[in-house]
């Protein structure tokens, strides 16, 4: 059927799988920077640990893409890049469950069409990687199932955290230690080196590399959070314009940093150590160094 249609299918169901990342990044940061902190830091939460989780299983499982287990299916060709490593769970779907679930949640307190929306994008989403040969179905909706079991957990692990003091250590530091854990997990467990042609069908080095990319997240995330928390307390009860200005400078500086660093990490480092960098720079930017910039700024 996909080949049967006008290419412009293909590329909307492309595009729909590529957009969740992106939004829930950039809503994250807003909400954070520029409306409800509490609410920014839950997104970011809940879609770091739903991919990260989603990550660790794909290392315990190692099924291999569809296209690799039968010769008669075969991948979009532009979906094949991002369709990197093993299957099972779909990452995409995940991440668009927590992404836009997060989203939906927040922006659906007063009005249902936030939430109708968001359930559509996701449910495009898991149909999209099924249509673009990137998945099967089960990889699809055992994600779905891992997105919606971390949006809820996620909502009780923050009413804790506001319960007493230094609830938020507790957390940080249990997040830190499963982090740790999954961390030796992925290194000392070993993996299938099945070649075909004389080619390894999944190199479980460059699989790890999305493992470390989670792991380089949290691991600038939660001392940014907790020292913003704790110690800079940003107001987000300002102007629009403030909100548009804050916005627009943390998105230039962090994915610049993001995007800049990476041709001179790639002189000295390793794909996978290159890959934690970049995201331990990102997320300690978003979470404590730009919060603290806009109160240098806004207080002159």
């Amino acid at each position: 059927m996909r080949e049967a249609l006008p290419d412009f299918v293909n590329l909307f169901f492309y595009g729909v799988s590529e957009l969740a990342a992106f939004v829930a990044i950039a809503v994250s940061f807003f909400l954070y920077w520029c409306v409800d902190g509490k609410a920014g830091a839950k997104c970011m939460v809940a879609y770091g640990s739903a991919s990260h989780i989603n990550q660790t299983i794909k290392q315990i499982a190692c099924v291999y893409r569809p296209w690799i287990r039968s010769t008669k299916l075969y991948v979009y060709s532009k979906a094949a890049t991002s369709a990197t490593g093993y299957s099972f769970p779909s990452g995409h779907t995940v991440g668009a469950t927590t992404g836009y679930g997060s989203i939906g949640k927040y922006f659906g307190k007063k009005k249902k069409w936030p939430m109708v929306l968001c359930v559509i994008m996701i449910l495009l989403t898991a149909f999209s990687r099924n249509w673009l040969g990137a998945h099967t179905p089960q990889d699809v909706l055992v994600a779905l199932l891992i997105g919606v079991l971390v949006l809820i957990f996620v909502d009780y692990v923050f009413e804790w955290i506001d319960k007493k003091e230094n609830n938020d250590l507790i957390f940080a530091a249990v997040m830190l230690v499963i982090i740790i854990a999954s961390w030796i997990f992925i290194e000392a467990k070993s993996y299938p080196m099945d070649y075909v042609n004389g080619i390894l069908l999944v190199d479980p080095e460059e699989m790890k590399i999305d493992c470390y990319n989670w792991f380089g997240a949290f691991f600038g995330f939660l001392p940014g959070y907790l020292i913003e928390r704790r110690y800079i307390k940003l107001s987000r009860e300002v102007s629009n314009k403030t909100r548009f200005i804050r916005f627009l400078l943390g998105f230039a500086v962090c994915f610049g940093l993001y995007k800049g660093i990476k041709p001179l990490l790639m002189l000295f480092m390793v794909p996978k150590w290159m890959t934690f960098l970049r995201m331990f720079l990102l997320t300690i930017s978003a979470a404590w160094f730009m919060p603290l910039i806009y109160k240098k700024i806004e207080k002159k």
